[in-house]
């Protein structure tokens, strides 16, 4: 009599441990080279491959069938062919251009099971078996030369995806929380894994997206290194090295001009002016004039230095000007009055009119 076949884990398990690798993936911090992270994701693929195949094997799914027909517990396998092409698209230790297009591949068909099955009315069109796109066009891209009718369309359909979508993700963060309830209903299991399946069409049209966009940037790169073998020394003077300019020396104001010609300007370790010593000594010299506030002889130096005593001569220049108005005093009138001719022959907005006509 022979032996029977030892069983192996089951699909339920399996799909678990595929989940939390996910999770892990998709949530983790760490670089995507990481070999902790690429461990995983290999994992990940080699996991999913062996859970599609177990699927296969148990016929879950067929073309002739409805989503109603499905039992809840079996609706989380549909998302097999999305994460498949999740891990596969995260590889970084392969060749890209051939994973993306492997990648692309499991998301169509992700996309094509839930056409299928009504969970979605987008219609992917067919691929090769190479990866090309068929004459029917899978491209989720705008295609260019697109009037302006059609891109504000475009634009309007784009915003009422993303309206749905965080709807979605409301839903089904409420979702979550009764499914973590110790017993959950019928109904909301059912529509817990609908709504991860509606999530996870528009994540793949994302990813099928932004693979169509990346795809023409490596088939460019490959053509690049492909013409560089053939004819390695036809790009070595392509782009000649630039000439170095010299170093700029730094400029600092030294004592004297007797420091400067011993030590140099540049010099580091000579005593350098700060700010305040350099315009004290040119106010010495007579280079610089304190600026005034044109009240009484006190500059705004000294108002800034000695506030008390600026309020004391504030006030006394107040008075002053209220004697000289009440009095009126002629040398008052006198500047007044020639202030006044001098504005009738200097009409505002005149002054210096260079370059403006």
């Amino acid at each position: 009599m022979a032996e029977a076949p030892q069983e192996g884990p089951k699909l339920s398990d399996l799909f678990e441990e595929i989940w939390k690798i996910f999770n892990f993936v998709d949530t983790c911090d760490e670089p995507l080279a990481d070999d902790k992270v690429q461990d995983k994701i290999y994992f990940g693929v080699q996991k999913c491959e062996k859970a599609v195949h177990m699927t296969n094997e148990l016929s879950l799914f067929s073309d002739n069938e409805s989503l109603d027909e499905v039992a809840s517990s079996e609706l989380k396998y549909m998302l097999l062919p999305a994460l498949l092409g999740f891990f596969t698209y995260q590889t970084t230790r392969a060749e890209r251009l051939p994973l993306v297009k492997k990648a692309r591949l499991f998301f169509t068909d992700y996309l094509r099971l839930c056409k299928n099955y009504e969970v979605t009315d987008i219609d992917v069109g067919s691929v090769d078996e190479d990866g090309e796109d068929s004459a029917a066009n899978m491209s989720l891209a705008a295609p260019r030369g697109m009037d302006l009718k059609a891109m504000a369309s475009t634009r309007q359909s784009k915003i009422e995806q993303f309206r749905k979508k965080k709807e979605m993700e409301k839903r089904m963060k409420e979702l979550h929380e009764l499914m973590e309830k110790e017993t959950v209903e019928e109904e909301i299991k059912r529509e817990y894994y609908t709504t991860m399946l509606k999530q996870w069409v528009s994540r793949c049209m994302e990813e099928i997206d932004s693979i169509n966009t990346e795809i023409p940037i490596l088939e460019h790169m490959a053509r690049m290194k492909a013409e560089q073998k053939k004819h390695p020394n036809e790009h070595k003077n392509e782009h000649p090295p630039k000439k170095q300019l010299k170093p700029v020396r730094p400029f600092i104001l030294t004592k004297d001009m007797v420091q400067k010609q011993v030590f140099g300007a540049g010099y580091p370790a000579v005593p350098t002016y700060t700010i305040e010593e350099f315009y004290e000594q040119k106010l010495a010299d007579g280079t610089f004039h304190p600026p005034t506030s044109g009240i009484g002889n006190m500059s705004l130096q000294d108002r800034a230095a000695n506030p008390e005593v600026a309020a004391v001569e504030e006030e006394k220049y107040m008075t002053e000007e209220e004697r000289k108005v009440e009095t009126d005093d002629p040398e008052e009138l006198q500047r007044k009055r020639e202030h006044d001719d001098w504005k009738d022959d200097h009409r505002r907005g005149w002054g210096n009119r260079k370059n403006m006509l």
